[in-house]
């Protein structure tokens, strides 16, 4: 009948004598006291598991746990009360041999850990099991089962943490600066690497030990500006790259009009005299390229003309207005 079915919807289980969800058939420890029922001679009685004798009486009886069971006081069955036998105290498991049995003994395998909080109480070597893996902790190779060996997890007793490259006790993934060299991981070429931390080109070479570090394809020792891949060169230091100085040799003249923009002692200013053979004259100068010559007459040249044409014009229109005037009056 349902009424007496625990699971009338399953026809696999009825009964659930300890009432933990789990039928009892299913179930490896009906009553819940903590022996498989395949050790429990009284599987579905929680104040008892042992009958040395199997006489149906129970050795021991759970103190103050309610049951229909009756203390057997000849365990051994061998006509003499356990009071009065020996013998009687030898049958009972006493794992460490300590003389106390095991169901009196709160450390069972004498390994100075309490059975209440030992994961393996019936073994002195083990006492706890991080993962929960069935191999206890001492014989355990990766204690926190996160695929690292202890012998090289830094961190064996958590999952989440393996490495801690600067030894500062703080793992890589929680560790902002993993190499402790100061600058965040974020920002950090290297970010395992505490003697480089920066690669202006990406090029997969720390700046400290890369030859050039923008890539330029001029050495460090001879760039300028070793991290400006568009300068090189400073020719007069003031700290313009000459790609961007418009003059390079700061002689005051900008190089387009310089014919030795690099020679502050050599510029194209106009020299006082000139035999225009190109050599250098008593004011230190040479003359003006040819070519620069003509384009600055060309363009004055040009601003001239424009000139005398809108001066021509504006002539042209004041007199077309006078005549214009003239024939008003008359009409």
């Amino acid at each position: 009948m349902d009424s007496q079915d625990a699971f009338p919807k399953n026809s696999a289980e009825y009964y659930d004598t300890d009432g933990d969800g789990i039928g009892n058939n299913a179930d490896d420890d009906d009553d819940n006291d903590g022996f498989d029922d395949d050790d429990d001679n009284f599987p579905w009685d929680p104040c008892a598991h042992l009958d040395s004798d199997y006489d149906g009486m129970p050795d021991t009886l759970l103190q103050g746990c309610s049951t229909n069971l009756v203390e057997d006081n000849d365990d051994d069955n061998d006509g003499i009360l356990d009071e009065q036998d020996s013998n009687t105290e030898e049958m009972k498991l006493d794992t460490d041999g300590d003389g106390t049995p095991d169901e009196d003994d709160t450390d069972d395998d004498n390994d100075g850990v309490l059975d209440s909080v030992d994961v393996f109480p019936l073994d002195a070597s083990e006492q706890s099991n991080f993962d929960n893996d069935a191999f206890g902790d001492n014989a355990d190779i990766d204690d926190d089962n996160d695929g690292w060996n202890d012998t090289d997890d830094k961190f064996p007793l958590d999952s989440s943490e393996w490495l801690d490259t600067d030894n500062d006790g703080i793992g890589n993934n929680a560790d902002d600066d993993d190499d402790g060299d100061g600058i965040l991981d974020s920002e950090d070429a290297f970010p395992l690497d505490a003697s480089s931390s920066g690669d202006y080109d990406n090029d997969g070479q720390a700046d400290s030990v890369d030859l050039d570090d923008d890539g330029d394809g001029v050495l460090d020792i001879y760039d300028a500006f070793p991290l400006n891949s568009a300068e090189t060169g400073d020719f007069d230091g003031d700290g313009i790259g000459d790609n961007q100085d418009l003059d390079d040799d700061n002689d005051g003249f900008l190089d387009i009009l310089d014919a030795n923009p690099r020679n502050a002692g050599i510029s194209s200013q106009p020299p006082t005299t000139d035999t225009n053979d190109g050599a250098k004259n008593d004011s230190g100068t040479v003359t003006i390229d040819t070519k620069w010559l003509v384009a600055l007459m060309l363009m004055f040249s040009s601003v001239g003309t424009f000139v005398l044409i809108s001066r021509k014009m504006s002539k042209n229109k004041t007199s077309s207005n006078k005549q214009e005037n003239q024939l008003e009056e008359v009409a």
